[in-house]
């Protein structure tokens, strides 16, 4: 007979709380009873052994041990058996339940029994609400994102993507992705509890369907660790101000069918389809399949969320359905289906259409329904946030290069009052002087500035520096983004010099030139060669950064207008800002493409 210690699944559970006026110390068992009659129900399962509830370390816990056999998947004849051995863990903290199923029909009678009344032991749990799981979860480097688009269909986006990366909250594109919403996520929200060399375990979540995973365990105290923190931060994420989505770039749910009106499109991609979770029932997986990839409708609305839906599949009309979309607590939403006709594929996809995850529905109104809940996908204002504000004092912010009689004199740079004598005095921003300078300001140029800091203490960086004076020096000036957009456009057209092999060639080929005179390394005159081959010895191993120093805006007239846009402003100083954003958003999105930083110098006043 096995014993908790003999046990050590994949950490992924179902999350409940148990319902008010439900009693919580049975509710253990009562799940197991709930399963134990499946079990017994069929007679493809088999009950192998039960451990009631028992104390486990911190936790109460119980198991369910049975066999399932079914036939092999490659073969049509009769008389083969696959024999699996499955696990139904059940784990209680106070007032939430973690629940393991090795079986993902088990998984699903767990989960569809919560709603159950004839189930004593899942009906006494709720599932976990999509905020609170985001709340808790959604914190810490986000590592994985599987997201799923809710922008109409073109063959110029993706219906879905996955992104993986140290934290995607910085690889986010907040003008292209916020036609996504995430469907599920991998984070490391630092658990409570937990060893300190574990404390930073990867957490993946799944809102949709209240599911949680971290991973594999080495032995059942390490499991019980796991579940123990996975509820103690569920926990406390109820006391705290819940978050509709932890990514802010992403579309967001809404809880209201209030504004949606005349859908217009419908097609059917099940969610596991999407994030590649695998399908494990091959019955549910060619039923996804052919509805996803093998059928078409048309829509006709009856009613702000009402539609008649035509039915294709496999390139015959099979009938019509009447569609009604509602909304309920917690923003879930259901479906009701009126068959209009006979068949067994009309059946067979009334049933697809019971199951609002497994539904895209567009609406006129810039609302999407997708993976079972309501999202609009009417763009936001997303400001741009990498400014940095420096001090100008005692240089004209006017003035762009050193005056000269005739042609620009670059030995001239930094004995005056202009931006070009400002770098070279001020860069790098507190650690004025540190690193490699080098202005190449010129026909054909990498940048005004290009700077490499080969000891600086975060790792190597290179910045690319495009200075470009303001249009105004009064110190009420307001913003314009054509003050903007010439410098902007030469620092994205550059961008590949942030290459060091492409930057150390074409710095190498204007080494002859009165402008490579203007070599600074640690604040001393140095040669362009003497750059040129620092950067050749460099390893690919260091950090890209793109600057443009234009200090039209300032600290003061940001902030002006960035109240005005909260305050619902949409002309004067909010339309300029607006406009800027978009512009340095898109400047943003390219740089990050080259997993280079971009960062805006305006004036500190």
């Amino acid at each position: 007979m096995l014993e908790f210690d003999d046990l050590r699944p994949y950490a992924s559970f179902r999350l409940a709380s148990i319902r008010q006026g439900a009693a919580k110390t049975a509710v253990v068992d009562q799940i197991l009873d709930d399963a134990n009659e499946l079990v017994e129900s069929t007679a493809q399962r088999e009950f192998v052994q039960r451990l009631g509830n028992s104390q486990a370390g911190d936790l109460w816990a119980g198991f369910l041990i049975y066999t399932a056999t079914r036939s092999p998947s490659w073969t049509t004849g009769e008389g083969l058996e696959d024999l699996t051995h499955h696990l139904l863990l059940v784990a209680r903290r106070d007032r939430h339940v973690a629940v393991y199923a090795s079986e993902p029909a088990m998984g699903r009678f767990v989960s569809a029994g919560m709603n159950r009344s004839e189930l004593t032991g899942l009906s006494a749990l709720a599932p976990i609400p999509a905020a609170l799981l985001n709340t808790a979860y959604g914190r810490g480097a986000a590592r994985t994102l599987w997201l799923s688009g809710i922008h109409r269909r073109t063959s110029s986006k993706a219906d879905s993507k996955i992104l993986t990366g140290a934290d995607l909250q910085d690889a986010l594109d907040p003008l292209d992705d916020q036609s996504y919403h995430f469907t599920s996520a991998r984070t490391q929200p630092g658990l409570p509890n937990m060893p300190s060399n574990r404390s930073e375990r990867a957490v993946g979540f799944t809102p949709r369907d209240s599911r949680v995973w971290a991973g594999s365990v080495r032995e059942f105290v390490e499991l019980r660790q796991v579940a123990y923190a996975l509820l103690g931060r569920l926990k406390e994420a109820e006391t705290e101000t819940l978050v509709p989505t932890p990514f802010a770039v992403l579309a967001a749910p809404i809880s209201t069918v209030d504004e949606v009106d005349q859908p217009y499109d419908v097609s059917v991609v099940a969610p596991e389809l999407l994030s590649g979770d695998p399908i494990e029932d091959e019955e549910e997986e060619a039923l996804a399949e052919r509805w996803a990839y093998r059928s078409a409708f048309s829509v006709v609305p009856t009613g702000s969320t009402e539609m008649r839906v035509g039915v294709e599949v496999d390139g015959q009309h099979v009938g019509e359905l009447d569609l009604a979309l509602a909304v309920g607590e917690g923003g879930e939403t259901s479906v009701d289906v009126v068959t209009l006709g006979t068949g067994d594929d009309l059946g067979e996809a009334a049933d697809v259409f019971h199951r609002p995850s497994w539904l895209t529905v567009h609406f006129e109104s810039g609302h999407t329904l997708s993976n079972g809940a309501l999202y609009s996908v009417r763009h936001r204002d997303i400001p741009f946030k990498s400014w940095v504000f420096a001090d100008f004092t005692g240089f004209d912010v006017k003035k762009e290069k050193p005056p000269t009689s005739a042609a620009f004199d670059p030995g001239q740079i930094g004995n005056h009052d202009s931006l070009f004598c400002w770098v070279k005095l001020n860069w790098p921003l507190g650690a004025a002087g540190r690193g490699w300078l080098a202005c190449d300001d010129g026909a054909g140029e990498i940048a005004d500035f290009v700077h490499f800091d080969p000891a600086h203490p975060d790792g190597p960086l290179l910045s690319l520096i495009h200075v470009k004076a303001s249009g105004s020096g009064s110190t009420t000036r307001q913003i314009s983004t054509s003050d903007y957009e010439v410098v902007i456009g030469q620092a994205v057209k550059n961008l590949r010099h942030l290459d060091r092999t492409n930057l150390a060639d074409r710095l190498e080929e204007g080494a002859g030139s009165a402008v490579a005179l203007a070599t600074w390394n640690e604040g001393v005159v140095a040669t362009r060669q003497d750059l040129v081959d620092t950067l050749r010895a460099a390893g690919d191993d260091y950090r890209r950064r793109l600057v443009v120093v234009q200090p039209r805006v300032t600290s003061t007239e940001l902030g002006l207008a960035r109240a005005a846009i909260d305050d619902g402003q949409t002309t004067g100083r909010a339309a300029r800002l607006r406009q800027l954003d978009t512009l340095l958003l898109e400047a943003e999105s390219s740089a990050r493409d080259l997993s280079a930083t971009f960062s805006v110098l305006g004036d500190s006043f």
